[in-house]
């Protein structure tokens, strides 16, 4: 996913620009690497649910879940401002999430909004790693 955000919406600090240096990337590249984000690294993480526990698990798995489901459903990217407004999560914790994004000290209760991005990122990987057989070619 990263070097899909580099290829896409990189830019240069010093210099070649990343889409240079990069190959391109199609949509379908984009969708394979969601796949292998969501069935790889966060498959691991809803093995264990007392990870989730950690605020800032819980705030990346909610953006992540997001920003997975859009890339696998549309082959395009998602800012993380954006996947708040996509998360699935109550209204409560998405204000919660966009003041943290923006800086703010905000707490959220640790085990109710563990216990929501949990059971959403189980709810999402498994959806991801279930892919129909033609569907699991074009996304692994």
């Amino acid at each position: 996913m990263t070097r899909a955000e580099l290829v896409r919406h990189g830019f240069a600090v010093l210099g070649r620009p990343p889409a240079a240096v990069l190959p391109g990337l199609t949509d379908d590249d984009v969708r394979r690497a969601a796949s292998a984000d969501l069935c790889g690294y966060w498959a691991q993480a809803v093995r264990r649910p007392l990870w989730w526990l950690n605020p800032v698990i819980a705030d990346l798995g909610l953006t992540s879940m997001a920003r997975g489901r859009h890339a696998l459903q549309t082959g395009q990217l998602l800012t993380k401002t954006q996947a708040i407004e996509q998360a699935h999560a109550p209204d409560w914790l998405k204000d919660q999430l966009r003041a943290r994004r923006q800086g703010q000290r905000v707490a959220s209760p640790r085990a109710r909004t563990a216990l929501i991005a949990w059971r959403d990122a189980r709810r999402t990987v498994a959806a991801a790693c279930r892919a129909p057989p033609h569907l699991t070619s074009r996304l692994s």
